[in-house]
């Protein structure tokens, strides 16, 4: 903020580089109006992005209690995320980053870079009863082409690079969307859970699309939105997981229940038939002392056999 003196005309003279897209719309505010917001904004980005950090120490925590991989793969996202919106707000610039070395601009796409592999890898294993259909395939070329791109922005050229990001994550997404869509219709239950997680960011792709192109008026709400949308809808991925591991486990113990059931049966008839089986080798052993010549010439010595 600029501190202007009241009733004077004042000249202002602003000069921004950026490679990437800057607002310079201007609004003017008294002091007291700009604190009161300032401390809103903060607040409720503060929030968002602490939901998000909370979902990444629970995504680590059923990563060591489970060792499931789909784990990893949603600390990841939630890493991306968390990087992305930290940036997006100030806070990681402020904080956690040292002022006298100034922000690169080419990190700026590492957070999504970081996101689309988690979403990536939370997509195979959720959806593994749609790896052989076409939308499978082309959203996991469409992944790795976006992944391309996006590495090719941090570590050459990011304005090149960023027309193409916005237009294949958008497409990602949609993919995703669609995918999602056909495993929820074909009766994958996680699925219905990724569905809707995936509605909340496919909003914000179409919101930023709308701000990029001039048909939605910016505003520093808007900027808020990002990470409570996805503090929102993370929550519902999380959940499928939980849903997806508690599934699996009550497989693994149903199997387990029906391997010692099988065993249990066995170990009851080898009992109920070495017990006969017993009773008829001490009689055909009796039979074949008693009488040698005839348990030469009979049955008795195959059954010994």
């Amino acid at each position: 903020p600029v501190m202007l003196p009241g009733n004077a005309d004042t000249e202002l003279w602003v000069r921004l580089e950026s490679q990437v897209g800057v607002s310079a719309q201007t609004r003017f505010w008294t002091p007291e109006a700009f604190l009161l917001h300032a401390h809103r904004h903060a607040l409720w980005t503060s929030m968002g992005l602490g939901g998000i950090a909370t979902l990444l120490l629970f995504g680590l925590l059923f990563l060591i209690l489970t060792r499931d991989p789909a784990y990893a793969f949603f600390a990841l996202l939630m890493t991306g995320h968390l990087l992305n919106f930290g940036q997006l707000s100030g806070d990681l610039q402020a904080h956690f980053w040292p002022v006298e070395l100034g922000f690169p601009s080419n990190l700026i796409p590492l957070g999504p870079l970081l996101s689309l592999i988690g979403l990536w890898g939370l997509v195979t294993w959720f959806l593994q009863s749609s790896h052989r259909s076409r939308i499978f395939a082309v959203t996991h070329a469409t992944f790795a082409i976006t992944s391309s791109v996006v590495l090719y922005g941090i570590l050459i050229d990011l304005g090149a690079a960023l027309p193409l990001i916005d237009v294949l994550v958008a497409g990602t997404g949609l993919l995703v969307f669609l995918l999602t869509w056909q495993a929820m219709r074909a009766g994958v239950h996680a699925a219905s859970l990724l569905f809707l997680a995936f509605c909340v960011p496919m909003l914000l792709v179409a919101l930023r699309l709308g701000i990029v192109n001039g048909w939605i008026g910016w505003s520093p709400w808007i900027a808020t939105l990002g990470p409570w949308a996805l503090a929102a809808g993370s929550p519902l991925i999380l959940v499928g997981l939980i849903a997806r591991t508690r599934k699996l486990h009550s497989e693994l113990v149903e199997a387990q229940a029906q391997s010692a059931a099988q065993l249990d049966f066995l170990a009851r008839m080898s009992h109920e038939l070495r017990s006969p089986l017993d009773v008829i080798l001490g009689l055909v052993q009796w039979l074949a002392r008693a009488h040698p010549d005839t348990a030469r010439g009979g049955g008795i010595q195959s059954i010994q056999e």
